[in-house]
């Protein structure tokens, strides 16, 4: 059997902590030190945050989690998703050849800027992807203010 290891920044330090925890499950004959880094492993998504038509839209890729497993809200303006990608049941551990796919527990949070109304945002999750809509306040919209000239005074 092998292991395949999705190289990401900063994945050699979890590795690297991992790996400790296993050398040290290893001496101690603690199988279940070994495995709780990995099931405690945040892994990243893919995101986008921009403007469109007065709102601050926010896009997380979710392929593989069920809907009724993310949890959204907002506390003290800030914007908080929690998931879980479960690993499937119908396969056993040792029937795999192959396993890239990250399992576990996620969490993101974004600050909301100030210009936003929290109160009024939606959700939708479509094909993997939550977006949320987030209302800018009017005052925050930009607009186009016209410059008037002034005339000179005579001298």
């Amino acid at each position: 059997m092998f292991t395949l290891v999705r190289r990401t920044p900063g994945n050699e330090l979890a590795t690297l902590d991992y790996g400790s925890d296993n050398i040290l499950a290893s001496f101690f004959n603690d199988q279940d030190l070994a495995t709780s880094r990995l099931n405690e492993f945040d892994y990243p998504s893919e995101t986008e945050v921009f403007s469109k038509d007065n709102y601050l839209v926010y896009r997380v890729a979710m392929p593989g989690i069920d809907q009724k497993d993310i949890d959204l809200s907002v506390e003290n303006n800030v914007l908080k998703i929690k998931a879980e990608r479960k690993q499937p049941s119908e396969v056993n551990e040792k029937d795999w050849y192959a396993k890239s796919f990250l399992y576990g527990r996620f969490e993101q949070s974004w600050t909301l800027p100030k210009a936003v109304n929290p109160d009024e945002m939606s959700a939708e999750f479509k094909n993997g992807v939550l977006e949320i809509r987030v209302p800018r306040v009017k005052a925050a919209i930009s607009r186009k203010i016209e410059i008037k000239q002034l005339e000179s005074a005579a001298a």
